[in-house]
């Protein structure tokens, strides 16, 4: 539920994934993060000392930090995605409603086991040609 001036509280938001099947939750998400950049072109010259440029290539990327489940759907798709080099379809989804799609790989896989506490497993996926819109 949003908050009084539309607020929302990172519960409300949760990422899915699939190999091309139905997609999974990663389950026990503790954070996740999208990230969108975008190179430049420059155009500057010597004539003037501003910059002057316009948009470049567009990149997003996305992390997620969950408990660490061996046999939780989520992580075994990221973990065999990484392990076979195959693409997975990531889902951004709020409220329960999923809002964007997007093809990605996955770049990092890491799990920590520290000593007393829970151990977590985060990924790093880069978006390949864009988001768009629904699943």
């Amino acid at each position: 539920m949003a908050g009084v001036n539309g607020e929302m509280n990172g519960t409300d938001v949760l990422l899915w994934v699939s190999d091309g099947g139905a997609p999974a939750v990663i389950g026990s998400q503790r954070g996740a993060s999208f990230k969108r950049t975008s190179g430049t072109i420059d155009y500057s010259c010597k004539n003037d000392f501003h910059w002057l440029g316009d948009y470049g290539r567009l990149e997003s990327e996305l992390s997620a930090e969950a408990l660490y489940i061996p046999d939780e759907a989520g992580y075994v798709l990221l973990r065999d995605a990484y392990e076979n080099r195959t693409y997975v379809t990531v889902t951004r989804a709020e409220y329960g409603v999923f809002i964007e799609s997007a093809l990605a790989i996955v770049t990092e896989l890491s799990d920590e086991a520290p000593d007393q506490e829970a151990a977590t497993v985060s990924a790093t996926l880069k978006i390949t040609g864009g988001w768009f819109s629904g699943t």
